[in-house]
């Protein structure tokens, strides 16, 4: 996801500040994303949603605070991966099946 500089610097706002407050921090991001899919959505009624900056930028905002929780909390990537696929193959499972349509 993040660059090794960007990583880095997650770890030193970690350092500068809480868990308890970035937990907060993260909270507030992830509201703001679902806020702006919405706003997608609804902005594209029966239309395919075309991303809009304001949705990028929700994205970046949770990407940077899901860095700083896996640093903080050392999260390694191999570990993610791995649950990654997991919950993948379910998913693949899942809509082949027809479910999730």
């Amino acid at each position: 996801m993040l660059n090794q500089e960007n990583i880095d610097k997650c770890g030193m706002i970690m350092n500068y500040s809480t868990p308890r407050l970035q937990l907060l921090i993260l909270i507030e991001e992830l509201a703001e994303l679902q806020q702006a899919a919405t706003k997608m959505l609804r902005n594209a009624g029966v239309m395919e949603p075309k991303p809009t900056e304001n949705f990028y930028e929700e994205i970046v905002d949770v990407y940077v605070m899901l860095q700083q929780m896996q640093e903080y909390y050392g999260f390694g990537d191999k570990g993610i991966n791995f649950n990654a696929g997991l919950k993948l193959d379910r998913a693949i499972v899942r809509f082949r099946n027809g479910g999730n349509r």
